[in-house]
């Protein structure tokens, strides 16, 4: 059983938006910490991203409703690495595709999705379907630890977890003796543990629809069945 952090404690009883409070906590661990940002590059080198990035969260973009969780920019200002950092919250109508097109296609660049490891199954496909919707060719470069996927040119999909990414940012953080860094991310681990393990999962469209229920009441008669012939069977009482 994890134990609860001062900032997952804080964000429990203020703050309603725990993605907001998880996110601002990575850009500053990310803006202060050159081993934090290695840890992250480490996580991103697979789709072609090497080098070091000033990290800002919150930075609008053209529209001024396509504001990604974390921008990673390199030294000419190119938008390399978008971070959306989700807990249990769906998709925006602007994930992927409005971040795609704000990603840099001259240099390698990635949109990253930073998640819990329960929602790996079913978000991926959803956001690889939206993405192919709009025209972008998703071809399957990585299905393990991680999933990601190059898109046209130089531009990338990643889905990783929080687990991953904060490990790689305190092995980092580690090897430099960094005990400030070390300390921030165990405050945020702490959030990313409590909100793992009391999420509530999205509900998505089309599950008020005909089909959930009819699929419930099907799962429910194959258990029943199960039960029944386990019985008869004397397999159990």
């Amino acid at each position: 059983m994890y134990s609860s952090s001062l900032l997952a404690h804080l964000t429990k009883n203020f703050a309603p938006h725990p993605e907001n409070v998880a996110t601002e906590a990575l850009g500053h661990i990310l803006a202060h910490s050159a081993s934090a940002r290695n840890g992250l590059t480490s996580i991103l080198s697979g789709t072609g991203i090497s080098e070091n990035l000033s990290y800002r969260t919150q930075q609008a973009e053209g529209d001024a409703l396509a504001r990604p969780d974390l921008t990673g920019r390199d030294d000419q200002g190119r938008n390399v690495v978008l971070i959306e950092a989700k807990f249990w919250a769906g998709l925006t109508d602007n994930q992927p595709n409005t971040y795609i097109a704000m990603l840099a296609d001259d240099v390698p660049s990635t949109l990253c999705f930073l998640i819990p490891q329960e929602r790996m199954t079913s978000l991926w496909p959803e956001v690889c379907s939206r993405a192919s919707d709009t025209g972008f060719t998703v071809s399957m470069e990585h299905d393990g630890e991680y999933k990601s996927a190059r898109l046209a040119g130089n531009k990338h999909l990643l889905m990783t977890t929080w687990t991953t990414v904060l490990t790689a940012i305190e092995t980092a953080a580690t090897a430099s003796g960094e005990t400030s860094t070390l300390s921030d991310v165990s405050q945020l681990r702490g959030l990313c543990e409590e909100q793992e393990a009391e999420g509530f999962l999205p509900i998505r469209p089309g599950e008020f629809g005909p089909e959930a229920p009819r699929r419930i009441l099907g799962l429910m008669n194959v258990i029943d069945q199960v039960i029944n012939g386990l019985a008869q069977a004397g397999s159990i009482s």
